[in-house]
């Protein structure tokens, strides 16, 4: 009986899963592309901030 039992994840105020396909999109930036898109006084600032308002732009549409 045991084994059909599954748990269930509760605490979606710590954390939540991420879509794959979101997460595929994204990998790059946690990676590689990494940046405080609000410190743009330095080049890892500005291509952070560029890639937040190229996303944003996409989502508006």
């Amino acid at each position: 009986m045991t084994s059909l039992l599954r748990s269930i994840y509760l605490d979606y105020h710590a954390t939540t899963p991420v879509d794959r396909r979101v997460a595929d999109r994204i990998y790059q930036y946690m990676t590689e592309e990494f940046g405080n898109a609000s410190s743009t006084d330095h080049e890892y600032g500005d291509r952070a901030e560029t890639a937040v308002k190229k996303l944003l732009s996409r989502l508006l549409i």
